[in-house]
C-alpha cells in the first residue's frame, strides 16, 4: 500500500519534531542515543508508528528504551501537539527498527561465504 503525499509530508514533519523533542524537551538521557529512522502514518493520519535505531545497541538497552518510550509517549505527543499544526495529533507508537541489525547479519554471512570460498580455492591449489 503506497502512502499519499499528505501522509509522507506529515510523517516527515513528525520525524523532525519528535527528534527535536527527544533531544531538547525530554530530559531522559537514555533516549538521547536513539535516532528516529522512519515514520509511517495511517491514511487518516490518526496513528503514527515511529521506528528508531539505537547507537551502540544491545538487547538490554533496547528493552530499556522500549520501556522509556512506553512511559513517555504521552509527553512526546503533548510536545508534538505544540510543534506541528494538525487538527488531531496522531497516536504514537514506537518500534525498534531492526534493519541495521539485519544488514550486519547479512554482511557477516556474505563475508563468511567469501572466506569459505577463498579457503576452498586455496585447498584446491
Amino acid at each position: 500500500m503506497s502512502s499519499t503525499k499528505r501522509q509522507e509530508r506529515v510523517a516527515e514533519e513528525i520525524k523532525k519534531a519528535v527528534s527535536q523533542i527527544i533531544y531538547r524537551d525530554l530530559e531522559v538521557p537514555d533516549l538521547k542515543m536513539i535516532t528516529i529512522s522512519q515514520v509511517k502514518v495511517s491514511p487518516d493520519v490518526g496513528y503514527a508508528t515511529l521506528y528508531y535505531t539505537i547507537l551502540n545497541n544491545s538487547e538490554e538497552l533496547q528493552e530499556k528504551v522500549d520501556k522509556l518510550f512506553n512511559i513517555h509517549t504521552r509527553r512526546v505527543r503533548k510536545f508534538l501537539s505544540k510543534k506541528i499544526r494538525l487538527r488531531v495529533v496522531p497516536h504514537l507508537t514506537f518500534a525498534y527498527d531492526d534493519t541495521l541489525d539485519n544488514v550486519y547479519k547479512l554482511e557477516g554471512l556474505l563475508k563468511k561465504i567469501k572466506k569459505d570460498e577463498d579457503d576452498s580455492n586455496t585447498d584446491q591449489n
